[in-house]
């Protein structure tokens, strides 16, 4: 690591036990101080599994008023970091604030020497919050910059929509092996070597050459073709 590709993210998730893969595409407003905006209402809640709920009075003051009660629900929550090991963030929590309200997730760097403390302290629009969610509850974080490799694919998987969108806040990556492979057997003319690489699961964002043509799979069975070749190698 760091990953180079999106599907070697995806493929380290699905290795640590992850059955939901998650991304937020990070605004200037989502940083360490002004936490991560997760969503409006209750409802954004059941998208990051947590604790038992319980209720705290408020700090803010905003406009000489009094505090009101907010929320809080502590995270299981792990960073990766660039040697391949996850890293707990002990202070990770989810924080409802019932007067505006939203939800929000505070606490993700405190305490954990892998977080990506720099880069989440930035304003940078674009950044993207990738979240992988076990069977158990536990999530794991990985952050990419604005402009990475990564980023620049998750956002053309927005684009095609080859992803699916949970929320105005929250998409969702697919983990499971693709229609593409029934796609392209049932259009026939699928070299041995390609079927045994969908048989292995590796059915996202596959270049080959096939029918004279260089493609690019999509989950959703969409073949995207490229410039035509006189020859197949």
């Amino acid at each position: 690591m760091p990953f180079a590709y999106l599907e070697g993210l995806r493929q380290e998730m699905i290795r640590l036990g992850v059955v939901r893969l998650l991304f937020k595409v990070l605004s200037t407003n989502d940083n360490s101080k002004q936490q991560i905006y997760l969503g409006s209402g209750y409802d954004s809640l059941k998208m990051i599994p947590g604790g038992e709920l319980h209720a705290e009075p408020g700090l803010s003051r905003k406009h000489g008023a009094s505090p009101r009660q907010i929320i809080k629900s502590a995270l299981d929550f792990w960073w990766l970091n660039d040697d391949g090991e996850s890293v707990r963030a002990p202070h990770a929590q989810l924080i409802l604030y019932p007067q505006y309200p939203e939800v929000r997730m505070s606490g993700f760097l405190k305490g954990c020497a892998a977080s990506p403390g720099a880069l989440m302290s930035s304003r940078t629009a674009g950044r993207i919050l990738f979240l992988g969610i076990t069977e158990g509850g536990r999530i794991f974080g990985w952050l990419e910059d604005a402009g990475s490799a990564i980023a620049n694919e998750a956002m053309q998987w927005i684009e095609t929509g080859e992803v699916h969108r949970l929320s105005p806040v929250f998409v969702e990556i697919p983990l499971q092996p693709a229609a593409s492979y029934s796609v392209l057997q049932a259009a026939g003319n699928m070299p041995d070597w390609l079927d045994c690489l969908f048989q292995a699961g590796s059915t996202w964002g596959i270049y080959t050459l096939w029918c004279r043509q260089w493609c690019r799979l999509y989950p959703r069975g969409h073949v995207r073709n490229y410039a035509k070749r006189d020859s197949v190698a």
